[in-house]
């Protein structure tokens, strides 16, 4: 409303005065209140950060409309329907100039190989529209359709590298904020974003890793300074280590040891210990192609196994339960002495007390146990211990788990693999005539397998719910099992060789000399930073 619409002569004449008004006191006020460093810090990383996010999501936008467009056009190539082929061109050549022109318009100028592969997107898409205009209108005369495909292909070829390079600079601010953070706000707000970055998808992880992300990660872990923020690095290198290039880099970092003293200190709190338990839980998933023994996995193999034991033994949190038995259960797929370290600090006792006490109510931390009992009793040496510490009446309980009608998809399927890899592990229990002979004895019986009765000598059973496990739909049920990937469970019955293990845990092992490099140089940049800022 201007001043001049106003009906009041004194309200017209205030609204004049008021331009020229200074309320001095204010001004006095406001040059004389302290700026905070640390809050100038924040806000410099978060309005990075706010950009970061904005590319990312004009990028992800861009692309897949880029992507859905480039399909289109290769399926009316393959019919031969030439009508739209044109417009569907023009409309990818728009989409590209749009999504750099966001990009540029979020961010400062881009590095020089981000500019000159925007370059050869740009020249790429219009060769491919000067190729598809020279031919006129498209009723006419048809453009050659091998030549256009060329086009179109090394279009898209460029553009994926473009995408990828978009990203990797955006990343790449992400971990620098992380390297570089001088204050216990901006660092944290660095980790909580690279971790959702994670959550897009395996791409998005590998990505991260040739950044330089997990390496960052663990140089958080590995000082003493921002133990602040270990929960938080934690939980993001359990995130990001989903795929084989960061995996690689947990490895180049010597991880392993830095897990297995965060696991074997008892002093650190349960819930960062089961923290820990979730990387290790995830680097060594039967679900991954390339699940191998990390470095520094056989040296510390006892320590963790004796760790993450105590870990479910202390744990209250069904939750922290479920992360010690998950990576327990994944390394006893890893090697047979695994198992003989379990079998020697009595795990199998903690998850019977788990499952008693219901600390393991979940569906899948039975699914763990199951698990870890079943890889046991492929080695002979370790079945005992199964029947002593009661894990015999514990997986005659498992075979009657049912899963609900309200429960979700994720749980049903939980359920099956505890039925089965119950079975199987009973299966192998009963190779030993005393173990078969007890499992039929055991009241409440639902179930039995065909080597019971054979290794008993037992007349087959007429009850139809066990005449079904006891005939062939029981290795039908074991080949949908051992069919699974990531849920074979190791039948090896090879006599097993190893040397007994040592009569208690080793003394906790400092980390290699690499790695105490890199912590020593955190830690002495963060105390630099902090006597800076308390200056």
């Amino acid at each position: 409303m201007r001043i001049g619409e106003y009906e009041s002569p004194s309200v017209r004449c205030w609204m004049q005065e008021l331009r020229m008004m200074t309320e001095m006191e204010c001004m006095s006020m406001l040059q004389g209140k302290p700026v905070s460093r640390n809050h100038g810090n924040k806000d410099k990383v978060e309005i990075s950060s706010k950009h970061t996010n904005d590319i990312l999501a004009a990028v992800k936008t861009r692309a897949s409309i880029v992507s859905t467009e480039f399909t289109k056009l290769f399926k009316r190539l393959e019919k031969d329907r030439w009508a739209n082929v044109k417009s569907n061109i023009l409309k990818i050549a728009c989409h590209i100039r749009s999504l750099l022109h966001e990009c540029n318009a979020c961010a400062a100028t881009p590095p020089p190989k981000l500019y000159r592969q925007e370059e050869v997107v740009m020249h790429a898409c219009a060769k491919l529209v000067h190729f598809i205009e020279s031919f006129g209108p498209i009723n006419g005369r048809k453009p050659a359709k091998a030549t256009l495909v060329d086009h179109i292909s090394a279009l898209t070829g460029e553009f994926r590298k473009l995408i990828d390079l978009i990203l990797s600079n955006e990343i790449h601010k992400v971990v620098h904020c992380i390297d570089t953070a001088e204050n216990i706000a901006s660092l944290k707000y660095a980790v909580s974003r690279l971790t959702k970055l994670g959550l897009e998808g395996d791409n998005m992880c590998a990505v991260i890793a040739k950044e330089g992300g997990v390496r960052a990660l663990l140089s958080v872990c590995m000082s003493g300074e921002l133990d602040f923020a270990w929960d938080m690095a934690l939980r993001g290198l359990a995130t990001i280590c989903c795929v084989a290039d960061s995996i690689a880099e947990l490895e180049k970092g010597n991880g392993i040891y830095c897990l297995t003293e965060i696991l074997f200190d008892q002093a650190t709190p349960v819930a960062l210990r089961a923290e820990a338990a979730g990387v290790v839980a995830q680097v060594t998933s039967p679900l991954l192609d390339h699940c191998h023994k990390l470095q520094g996995f056989m040296e510390n193999l006892e320590e963790l196994i004796y760790s993450l034991t105590e870990l479910c033994r202390e744990a209250q949190n069904p939750e922290f339960f479920l992360l010690g038995a998950a990576a327990i259960a994944n390394i006893s797929f890893i090697d047979n002495l695994a198992c003989e370290y379990i079998k020697k600090y009595h795990t199998t006792e903690v998850f019977v007390d788990a499952c008693r006490t219901g600390r393991a109510s979940m569906i899948f931390a039975k699914d763990q146990i199951a698990t870890v009992f079943a890889n046991m009793a492929a080695v002979e040496r370790c079945r005992c211990e199964i029947v002593e510490k009661g894990g015999l009446e514990l997986l005659m309980q498992l075979l009657q788990e049912r899963p609900g009608v309200q429960q979700r998809a994720t749980q049903k399927v939980a359920c099956e693999r505890v039925l089965q890899k119950s079975a199987i592990a009973l299966t192998r229990l009963s190779c030993m005539e005393e173990i078969a002979a007890e499992i039929v004895q055991l009241t409440g019986m639902n179930a039995a397998i065909r080597r019971i009765t054979s290794a008993c000598n037992m007349p087959s059973f007429d009850d139809p719910n066990i005449r079904d496990l006891v005939e062939l739909r029981l290795i039908d049920a074991y080949n949908i099992c051992s069919g699974r990937q990531g849920e074979t469970l190791v039948i090896s019955n090879e006599n097993f060789t190893q040397a007994a293990p040592p009569s208690r845990p080793r003394a906790r092992r400092r980390r290699p000399n690499a790695t105490r490099t890199t912590t020593t140089t955190t830690t002495a940049r963060w105390r630099t930073r902090a006597a800076t800022s308390t200056s």
